[in-house]
C-alpha cells in the first residue's frame, strides 16, 4: 500500500475474507508485516477461523507491505515450522503450489538448508533467497532459481508466491496445470 492499512477488513469483512479461505485451507495460518523498522510475524498451525488470537492480531497489523497466508497442506503435517509466512534472512514469503521437495532439495546449498519445517514451499524460498543473495538481486534469483528448476526437470504445480524484503512487494504467477486454480490478481 502507498500508506499504512490494516487486516481487519481483509481477514473477517471481505467477500472471499481469510477467514472464509480458511474453511477450505485450515493448515495453518499466518501473517508478516514490516513496520518501518524490522519484520514482525504471528502464525499458528491450525484454521484461522479456529484461532482465539487472529482478530486482536488483525487490529494490531498496520503497514505498507503484509503478506497473510492460510494453508491447505499438501506436505508436512501441521507445525508452526510448516505455516507460511516464512522469514529467512530479511526476506518473507508465502507460495501456493505443489514442487518436488526432492528435486528442490539438490538444488539448496548447505548453507541454506537451515529449513524449520518440512514443506516444499520453504524449500522453494530458500532456493530463490541462495540464488538472490548470489545474484544481488531478487527478481534476478528467482529467475535463476526458476531456471535450475527447469533445467534439472522438478516438477510442480505452481511456483506461485508473494515475497518481500521489507522495501519491494514481489509476486509471481507461474503455473503449469490447473490454471483457473492457480491465479494471481491485484488492485490497483
Amino acid at each position: 500500500a502507498n500508506m499504512p492499512v490494516d487486516v481487519e477488513f481483509s481477514f473477517y469483512h471481505a467477500r472471499n475474507s481469510m477467514v472464509r479461505l480458511s474453511r477450505f485451507n485450515y493448515n495453518g495460518w499466518g501473517i508478516a508485516w514490516f513496520n518501518g523498522v524490522g519484520w514482525e510475524l504471528v502464525k499458528e498451525p491450525f484454521a484461522l477461523y479456529e484461532s482465539k488470537r487472529a482478530r486482536s492480531t488483525a487490529r494490531m497489523v498496520r503497514g505498507l507491505i503484509i503478506i497473510s497466508h492460510v494453508r491447505l497442506a499438501t506436505m508436512g503435517g501441521n507445525t508452526l515450522g510448516n505455516t507460511h509466512p516464512w522469514l529467512y534472512r530479511g526476506f518473507v514469503f508465502a507460495h501456493n503450489g505443489t514442487v518436488d521437495r526432492w528435486g528442490l532439495l539438490r538444488l539448496v546449498r548447505r548453507e541454506y538448508g537451515d529449513f524449520e519445517g518440512e514443506t516444499d514451499s520453504e524449500v522453494l524460498f530458500h532456493l530463490i533467497v541462495q540464488e538472490a543473495l548470489d545474484a544481488g538481486s531478487f527478481p534476478e534469483g528467482v529467475r535463476r532459481a526458476l531456471e535450475k528448476i527447469s533445467e534439472e526437470g522438478v516438477g510442480y504445480s505452481s511456483l506461485n508466491f508473494l515475497a518481500s524484503d521489507g522495501q519491494q512487494l514481489y509476486a509471481l504467477r507461474y503455473a503449469n496445470q490447473s490454471l483457473d486454480y492457480y491465479t494471481l490478481y491485484y488492485l490497483k
